[in-house]
């Protein structure tokens, strides 16, 4: 039998999402689980939305499809945001939020990682949240692929993935998936840094110096603000920073001129995303270097030090 007093807690003034879920993880330990309770859950397959906004296109991809979908439910996050994530156009993802001091459990949608909120748009005058996130508001959650949503509904009603406990908590039974969120993505366990930066040592050691150069100041400028609003080819998700990478061949149209042009034999981008650190990106470009043999090196470190 499952205490759900170990589900909540007293919660701190300021408190942020992840401090909560850091409490209660420490206060649940569900017997016969590959998980100690949901928050472990949460922390370890997790990451937390950063306010961006929708691009036109991605904005055009939304109302696509939200085409006829005009009757949202108040305080039915699930049925919203599963409803929404069916067809898998638009990402589905659990966890919790806050919007009001007070975390919460929570569901919403993303578009190339950015936060589609329609059930909390009662709380804003009928506004959803669409990429920019509000002031003092937070996500942290973990992104489903829509298969999991279709098995789910194909039952007859949304529920929630994480914590159905009317079917016992299936996702907390075993491991998730190798953790492997989503085809391209790669994530180190959120609650170990240390782990992590012994990772990127040995992907720096490992990657010859003479393969890459600095291309910070070039990439940054207006003429490729293109690609850096395109979804990376491949990520690496550590605890506080992620590894990005475009395949430069893979995403430039016919007649474009990027501003490494001149280096004719790069054929990757890297950025280092240390927006988590309150630091400014780096971007790399890699030379003569295959996206695929990336994927082989960072799948190899991951099973050494994750």
């Amino acid at each position: 039998m499952i205490d759900f007093r170990t589900y909540t807690q007293v919660i701190e003034e300021g408190q942020s999402v992840v401090d909560y879920l850091k409490m209660l993880q420490k206060n649940q330990n569900m017997k016969g689980m590959a998980y100690g309770g949901p928050a472990d859950f949460v922390l370890k397959h997790g990451k937390q939305y950063e306010s961006a906004e929708l691009t036109p296109e991605e904005m055009g991809m939304l109302k696509e499809v939200l085409k006829g979908q005009c009757h949202y439910k108040v305080k039915q996050c699930f049925y919203n945001a599963q409803s929404i994530g069916l067809a898998g156009t638009i990402g589905y993802c659990e966890g919790y939020a806050d919007s009001l001091g007070l975390p919460m459990e929570h569901a919403w949608n993303t578009i190339n990682g950015k936060v589609i909120d329609m059930t909390w748009r009662f709380r804003r005058g009928g506004k959803p949240v669409l990429g920019v996130i509000p002031s003092g508001w937070e996500y942290f959650g973990v992104e489903f692929p829509a298969k999991l949503v279709r098995k789910q509904w194909s039952k007859g009603a949304s529920a929630p993935l994480i914590t159905n406990w009317e079917e016992g908590f299936p996702l907390l039974q075993q491991v998730f998936e190798s953790k492997l969120v989503k085809e391209g993505t790669l994530k180190f366990d959120p609650m170990d840094d240390h782990a992590f930066e012994q990772a990127e040592r040995e992907f720096m050691g490992r990657l010859d110096s003479d393969k890459w150069s600095s291309a910070t100041r070039l990439v940054g400028i207006e003429q490729n603000i293109a690609l850096k609003l395109q979804p990376p080819d491949f990520e690496v998700q550590g605890p506080s920073r992620t590894y990005d990478f475009w395949s430069i061949e893979k995403n430039r149209k016919k007649g474009d001129r990027g501003p490494l042009d001149d280096i004719s034999y790069s054929n990757l981008y890297m950025r280092i995303n240390r927006s988590g650190m309150g630091y400014p990106d780096s971007w790399y470009a890699v030379l003569d270097t295959d996206i695929g043999d990336v994927k082989e090196l960072w799948k190899e470190i991951y099973e050494t030090y994750n």
